[in-house]
């Protein structure tokens, strides 16, 4: 019995997945997983936990629970003080992986590069070795794979809900309804200009007329509007809003923006500011779990280097990932299964002063932020736009 810890935020607990997996169909272990309660709607679908602890605050509101499950092993994914305080109380063997806090620190502070290209997931599967029957080596490259024989979800770690279907968000959220029914509203306007009924137009005219959703539906069965997620825990993480409005305002195909409450106002001036049907504010309305079903339904990701970047490779979508004081090479980029690479990085190369953090700022420390202001936006268009 294994005990997997990873507190925050939510692109991490999702890298978990794999090693997840892979304890528990490989290696046989009864899987439990220690987590802050916020975070707790990413794994509770997981076909492969057994248990969920969750905290609050502190993990003496666990502790007495934990002691008395008796861990073989703990499997440590966070590596901090509340992870200590938890191997301290319950001593049994535990296993880590490497921060490489020390690589992070040359390449920030001296851009001396001594970072090994490799994953975190790739990391994050380290720990597992030791746990691994005689004979087996390393574990190797851990993926995102199902037990499920079905072949036809996406969902490969059970991220969903399984009773929430899309229809209930059209239900729910009227702006999306219209969203998606902007072709239907262009057909009623053509019969109506003819003067004829909906009975009355032959279908073979109907499928001719001009829709901004049916020209990008994709032959996967993704909906025809792109997710934008415009949020960051950082502001030196995020594009500029003037420069997330010209973005949009060129993108001809339906956008949806995704973030937390604290960006709702950002996505309520972005939306002002092109007036156009095909680009609405879904920042601070949906929950979580609703926020991965649009994820899942869209044809294409643009996001930052966030949560919601892994969300989007976990469903084998498209990313257009825009990166401005971090950088791919610290080894959070979107982790595909092996011979999937959907993602196209976006960032401004050979600029001196990047990366500036291995985290992020609330403001640039040069003040001239180029890594953000410097991105081309018509490379990003391009990408959302192409079929």
């Amino acid at each position: 019995k294994v005990l997997i810890i990873r507190f925050s935020s939510i692109g991490d607990i999702v890298l978990t997945a794999p090693v997840i997996r892979y304890a528990k169909e490989q290696l046989k272990y009864e899987v439990h997983f220690l987590t802050k309660k916020s975070f707790e709607s990413i794994l509770v679908f997981n076909p492969h936990l057994d248990k969920i602890y969750t905290i609050n605050k502190k993990v003496s509101e666990v502790l007495p629970q934990l002691k008395l499950e008796e861990y073989d092993a703990i499997i440590d994914l966070h590596k901090n003080l509340r992870t200590m305080q938890v191997r301290w109380a319950l001593r049994v063997p535990y296993f880590s992986f490497d921060k490489l806090n020390w690589e992070k620190w040359l390449m920030v502070n001296f851009k001396i590069n001594r970072l090994p290209k490799i994953h975190i997931v790739e990391r994050y599967g380290k720990p597992l070795n030791p746990l691994a029957p005689k004979g087996e080596g390393d574990i190797g490259r851990l993926e995102f794979i199902s037990s499920k024989k079905d072949g036809g979800d996406d969902d490969t770690i059970g991220l969903l809900d399984p009773e929430m279907k899309f229809f209930h968000l059209e239900n729910k959220f009227p702006d999306l309804a219209k969203l998606l029914s902007l072709n239907r509203q262009g057909e009623e306007k053509h019969d109506n200009q003819a003067g004829l009924s909906s009975s009355e137009i032959e279908p073979s005219k109907i499928k001719k007329q001009n829709s901004p959703l049916a020209k990008y539906n994709s032959p996967s069965g993704a909906r025809g509007f792109s997710v934008f997620a415009i949020g960051g825990a950082h502001a030196t993480k995020r594009l500029p809003l003037s420069k997330i409005i010209s973005i949009c305002s060129k993108i001809k195909s339906p956008i949806i923006l995704l973030g937390g409450k604290e960006d709702a106002t950002i996505g309520e001036e972005i939306v002002q500011n092109i007036r156009e049907d095909r680009v609405i504010n879904m920042c601070g309305k949906t929950t979580l779990q609703e926020s991965m079903q649009l994820i899942k339904n869209a044809r294409k990701v643009i996001t930052h280097d966030t949560g919601m970047m892994h969300i989007a490779a976990s469903f084998k979508k498209e990313i257009i990932s825009i990166w401005g004081n971090t950088i791919p090479e610290f080894g959070m980029t979107p982790f595909y299964a092996d011979g999937i690479d959907r993602n196209t990085i976006v960032q401004v190369e050979n600029l001196s002063c990047r990366p500036c953090s291995k985290i992020g700022f609330e403001k640039c420390p040069k003040g001239h932020f180029r890594c953000m202001m410097d991105i081309d936006e018509d490379k990003i268009v391009d990408l959302a736009d192409s079929q």
